[in-house]
């Protein structure tokens, strides 16, 4: 280290090194001082907390979200659990139907049997008179006893015998024809590509076949998802049509101001948005509403499938910061490491802190797992987070049509 000659002035290099001397001075002075004050504190008591008082929660960060696995465990969980209460309820069902059946049974039973032994305890019939040469009696009939009912005719004289009829039994008609559908108005059935009404034919003015393609503009714009379930969760958007539709041979279809509804994701190979229709909806002349599935896609201006975009990355600074934060880790190992001392004998290796370095030893293991859990979180935030496909509102764009539809008006 050269000399400070006194007298002369200093350049500014030798102005930066003095400065950052005085500095390390301060910060060593200050570092000893704090290790002298922790060392004579006396060591607080430590509160002995039983086990049973000890209590678990969960605690969730609002940026974490719940894995698809976690979410799908717990949804066929309760799933299960509804259709074993289902499976409960149906089976005390059937056993209360059993057991109604069997006491119809016993009673049915008990009332065949009544009448049998009722037959059995009749007296029998006083023994006929002896018959003479000279004169013959003729056997004695005992009739039945009349049952005496209350008389329903107020010109008959009440307490007069009736025979008892058996109620007249009821026929019910049945009726074999198939109920009729009503014509109902409404819109057309364009999943199944036919009308309400059969027996209509498919013309130009009520049905767009397959291939059909028809201009539209963008009216909501797209951020289409490029990672993740993007294809079984895709975003909406509005398409207007500004012209006819153009069928095969040449022939056109009034839709022209008619609103089509799609559903986007992002492809990051090509760059680009794939969205497929959902519904077709339009407003006749009459004022009916047409409202019916529609089968197809979407093309851009270069007449390919889907529309190009801007790709749109967002984790490069998430990334960053994981890697500034892993080297502050690193530093702070370094520190650990530099406070301890590691032997090696024929037992193993044992390291110790050094005497007087357990300030630098505590700072340094606080610094690294603090910096390691802060990389994981960074890391994890990025592993969420996917690239996009921007699309903006107000392009032109074809709509084609690969199932024919039924758009009859009223």
């Amino acid at each position: 280290m050269p000399k400070i000659t006194p007298g002369k002035a200093a350049t500014p290099v030798r102005k930066k090194q003095l400065i950052i001397l005085a500095g390390l001075v301060v910060f060593v002075g200050a570092v000893v001082l704090i290790a002298a004050m922790m060392a004579h504190d006396s060591t607080p008591k430590r509160q002995v907390i039983k086990k049973d008082d000890i209590s678990e929660k969960s605690f969730l960060r609002p940026t974490d979200q719940v894995a698809p696995s976690d979410a799908w465990r717990a949804q066929e969980g309760s799933r299960i659990d509804a259709l074993t209460q289902q499976l409960d309820a149906m089976r005390r069902e059937l056993e209360a139907q059993q057991l109604i059946s069997k006491q119809a049974l016993e009673t049915a039973t008990k009332a065949k049997e009544r009448p049998s032994a009722a037959s059995l305890r009749v007296p029998p019939p006083p023994p006929e008179p002896a018959v003479t040469d000279l004169e013959a009696t003729p056997p004695q009939v005992i009739p039945r006893p009349p049952v005496r009912v209350a008389a329903t005719n107020p010109a008959q004289p009440p307490g007069q015998l009736q025979p008892v009829m058996p109620p007249p039994r009821l026929l019910s008609s049945i009726d074999l024809t198939e109920p009729q559908l009503a014509n109902t108005k409404g819109s057309g059935q364009g999943a199944s590509g036919r009308g309400r009404n059969q027996d209509k034919p498919q013309t130009a003015e009520n049905y767009l076949p397959s291939g059909t393609f028809i201009r539209a503009v963008n009216l909501s714009g797209l951020d289409a998802p490029t990672g993740g379930q993007n294809q079984n969760d895709p975003h909406p958007v509005v398409f207007r049509l500004v012209d006819h539709a153009m069928l095969p041979n040449k022939f056109r279809a009034n839709v022209k101001e008619c609103r089509v509804t799609g559903n986007g994701y992002g492809d990051i190979s090509s760059e680009r948005a794939f969205i497929r229709l959902d519904r077709l909806s339009c407003i006749d002349e009459n004022g009916g509403a047409i409202d019916v599935d529609i089968k197809g896609y979407v093309a851009g201006e270069d007449g390919k499938a889907g529309m190009r975009g801007r790709l749109v990355e967002k984790t490069g600074q998430i990334l960053a910061n994981a890697l500034l934060v892993s080297v502050a880790g690193g530093i702070g190992q370094a520190f650990s490491a530099d406070a301890t001392t590691t032997s090696t004998s024929a037992l193993g290796s044992v390291s110790t802190v050094s005497a007087g370095k357990e300030f630098q030893a505590g700072f340094g293991d606080g610094i690294k797992d603090s910096m390691d859990r802060l990389a994981r979180y960074y890391i994890a935030l990025a592993e969420k987070m996917f690239p996009i496909v921007e699309v903006d509102a107000g392009r032109m764009v074809d709509i084609v049509l690969t199932q024919g539809i039924s758009i009859e008006r009223q």
